[in-house]
């Protein structure tokens, strides 16, 4: 039955894109109970969920009430909002006079221990908004039971859900860094993921990538596009994004000429990409014994050593292992670095000095 009479009520407006929606529920007040959907969901699902059941004035049933619409602004491109029109409440208090009861000890009319009390749909909109108004629920202004939200209350709510998904992605990040993947959530990556198409924020950070359903779990992968579960051996996702490019060419799915720049590698179209080593020539100065170490430092190579007994002191130019090391010449800038193994036995300690130094070069 449609609802006819007069009630009061009060307009919200709503922009979150949670895709459970939130839920409201306030306790022996009714009606107290009411699901705020997400601007995606499709009108259907208003339909169905987003009912209530309302008694007015002089109604002998309650009558059934639709408290959310989506609206489209006139804006270009157009955007939704929820509109939420929250009726008048009723509870009860208890009274203090004496209830009679019948002969089978049941209450008679009139029930005066628990007597009606009506609550304002300002008092209901004010606890919504204290409860969700960080996500953009808001009241705004109406007229005559029509509502249609300004621009200006758009904005202000979309600057507080903006502002309520960084400070959730910012907790995520500190989280994360703690405690690892365990802090990453469904709703976590819905917001990260819609931050970044609009330009909110200018890379998604590395947990993006991560499956919560997964957890811990070896051997299973995440789809970086919708974080679905891949199992291994998989080349492409079913959202078309390629996992495996070796295996995309090999099992068809791509050709060579699809493969970007970063990934020839990985497809194995290209080796990896060395850099020729280039020996420092090395100065060897003084007598060392036979079990020291030369560190001869190569560019680009990392450091190489040698045995300091395969080295002769008095030598010109020798080769080890197809590279040169140049004569001794102790007014070469090139830096020696010599690792002498210590003896065991612990060297004496004078008074006021510690352990005698070892001397480094040989000089």
């Amino acid at each position: 039955m449609a609802l006819t009479a007069k009630i009061a009520t009060v307009s919200m407006i709503s922009v979150h894109e949670e895709d459970d929606g939130v839920f409201y529920d306030v306790p022996n007040v009714f009606p107290g109970k009411f699901w705020i959907p997400p601007i995606t969901a499709p009108q259907q699902t208003l339909i169905l969920r987003c009912k209530t059941a309302v008694r007015t004035l002089g109604s002998t049933a309650p009558e059934r009430f639709q408290y959310a619409h989506i609206k489209v602004t006139t804006e270009n491109p157009p955007r939704k909002y929820i509109l939420l029109t929250i009726p008048e409440a009723t509870t009860f208090r208890y009274g203090t006079e004496k209830q009679l009861l019948d002969e089978y000890n049941q209450k008679m009319f009139p029930d005066i221990e628990r007597a009606p009390l009506y609550v304002k749909p300002e008092h209901v909109a004010n606890d919504i908004e204290r409860a969700f108004g960080r996500m953009g629920v808001i009241a705004i202004a109406s007229y005559d039971g029509e509502a249609s939200a300004t621009q200006k209350e758009l904005k202000r709510s979309r600057d507080l859900y903006q502002t309520w998904m960084i400070r959730r992605i910012n907790e995520t990040n500190r989280n994360y860094a703690r405690h690892g993947f365990a802090e990453v959530t469904k709703q976590t990556l819905n917001i990260v993921n819609r931050l970044y198409r609009d330009h909110l924020i200018p890379a998604l950070p590395s947990w993006a990538s991560i499956n919560p359903d997964i957890g811990s779990s070896s051997g299973q992968l995440s789809c970086p596009n919708c974080h679905q579960v891949v199992l291994p051996g998989t080349a492409q996702c079913k959202c078309g994004v390629v996992i495996n490019w070796a295996l995309a060419l090999e099992y068809g799915l791509k050709t060579e000429a699809e493969v970007p720049k970063n990934k020839r590698q990985e497809a194995g179209l290209e080796g990896p990409v060395t850099t020729p080593s280039t020996a420092v020539p090395v100065p060897v100065v003084g007598t060392l014994p036979d079990n020291a170490v030369v560190a001869i430092v190569e560019k680009g190579a990392g450091i190489r050593t040698i045995s300091a007994s395969d080295v002769p002191l008095d030598m010109s130019e020798q080769s080890f292992g197809g590279e040169q090391i140049r004569g001794t010449n102790a007014d070469q800038d090139q830096v020696v670095e010599e690792i002498a193994e210590m003896d065991d036995t612990p060297e004496p300690v004078s008074a006021g000095r510690g352990p005698k130094a070892v001397r480094r070069g040989g000089r």
